[in-house]
This record gives C-alpha cells, structure tokens and sequence, in this order.
C-alpha cells in the first residue's frame, strides 16, 4: 500500500527532470577562459621607458612644487656645473685681490711705521726730498730751503689755538735777531693752507708756515706724538740740512 502511494506521489509530482545537453558546451569556454585567466596572472617584466627631456623638466617642477628635492641626472648635473664655473671663477678672483690688497696694506703699515720710528738726532743731515705747502698753498721743497741759508722750524699742534699763538708770537718778537744771525724761521704743523694764512695775518706773522698734513717732515724730525697730534718742540738746522739742536718737548715759552 506504502509503495503504491510513493508511487503515487511521484507521478502527482511529474516526471523527474532530464539533465541538459547543453550545460557541457557553456562550462567548456568559461574552463577555458579561466586557464588563460591563470596564465596571464604571471608577472611580467615591465619594459623601460626612456623619458624625454621635456618629461624630466616637468617631474623636477613638480617635485620642487612639493618641496622635494628634484632628481638630479647626468644632464642636469653638467649644467650646473657648467652654470656655477664663472661664479666659481669669479669667487676666486675676488678672493686672491683682497688678499693681494691685504697683504699690500700690510706692507704700507710696514713702512709707514718704520718711516714714522724712522727720526733724526742731533749730527744727522736731512737728505729726503719732502715737498710741502705753505699758507700760500704753493709747494716748496724743504731741502731748497736750507739750500743757502740754515733754519728754525718750530712745530706746534694747532694753529690759532692760545698756546700755539703765545709760541708763534715769541717767534715773532725776536725774529730780526734770529734773521741776523743768517737762519730762517718756519712754523710747522699739520693745519690746512688756509688756515696757516688767516693766523698769520692775524697774528702778523713775518714768517713762512708749512703745512705737514701727512707728517712728513714732522716725523722725521722726530715731532710726532701720533697720527693726529704734533708735539710742540723746535730744531735748529745748518745750511745743507744738518741738526744742530733739538728741543723737544718744549713749553710755550722756553720753545722760542
């Protein structure tokens, strides 16, 4: 009776469903096409691509856009190279004209200073050309001077200064008998031309007044106190530029 019933069933329920044909040819191409899908995953080498220079020019702008530094090639590394040559040139001739400049401003100092130790004393002659100005701004030669007749040269710091007036002043009242004698007076300091001539003739000066801006003279009679200053002293030289006396340093009153 059970089996009568199952049987049934199965026919209520229909006939069983037959299996396709065609389920074989659709899988076919799909195994197929899942192979090639496997055989293709294999890596593969990527070939390199030479880049143009207009591609590297533009990744370098876009790197230093995004604050990296730009690749450096072989191309640009010359370049620049090329372009920091004349500035490395110049750099270098800068560098050896100042040293050039220094080391010839040391040998200025080197001489100035030995020239300033440089100082006569009493028996030496004056045998350096010195060319100076006087209160006329007109230039005369120092051992022209003392060509035919010898000379005093007082040397004070300031023209038109008190001390200095009352120096030059003394002068002034014994000049005849200095002038006798066969010797010449001469002030001597580092004043300017014009201002030499207006204390003379305010003074009434009947004297020269030499004018030593650069202390030649000064130094080498040995007057100098320093770059700037003169020491009040005088000298007492012979016809041809020998020393006959020397007072140094000397007051206001006992230089004259």
């Amino acid at each position: 009776m059970a089996k009568k019933r199952s049987i049934d069933s199965l026919k209520a329920d229909g006939p069983a469903p037959r299996r396709s044909s065609r389920i074989i040819p659709v899988v076919k191409p799909i195994v197929k096409s899942t192979k090639k899908l496997k055989t293709s995953d294999k890596p593969t080498k990527p070939r390199k691509k030479v880049k143009s220079n207009k591609e590297i020019d533009t990744e370098d702008v876009e790197e230093e856009e995004e604050g990296l530094e730009p690749k450096k090639t072989k191309s640009n590394e010359e370049a620049q190279a090329n372009s920091m040559s004349p500035l490395s040139d110049l750099s270098s001739e800068l560098s050896s004209s100042k040293n050039e400049k220094e080391n010839g401003d040391l040998k200025d100092k080197k001489q100035q200073r030995s020239f300033s130790l440089k100082s006569l004393k009493v028996g030496d002659s004056l045998s350096e050309k010195i060319v100076l100005k006087n209160q006329e701004d007109k230039e005369v030669e120092v051992l022209e001077l003392l060509k035919d007749k010898g000379a005093v040269f007082f040397l004070y710091p300031k023209a038109n200064t008190p001390g200095c007036t009352t120096q030059a002043c003394g002068y002034r009242d014994i000049y005849k008998e200095i002038t006798d004698t066969g010797f010449q007076v001469f002030g001597l300091s580092m004043d300017s031309p014009k201002s030499q001539q207006n204390w003379k003739e305010k003074q009434k000066l009947p004297y020269p007044l030499l004018c030593d801006p650069k202390q030649q003279l000064i130094k080498l009679l040995g007057g100098s106190k320093s770059a700037t200053q003169v020491q009040r002293s005088h000298y007492i030289l012979d016809k041809g530029g020998k020393i006959l006396d020397i007072k140094s340093p000397a007051s206001t009153k006992n230089s004259v």
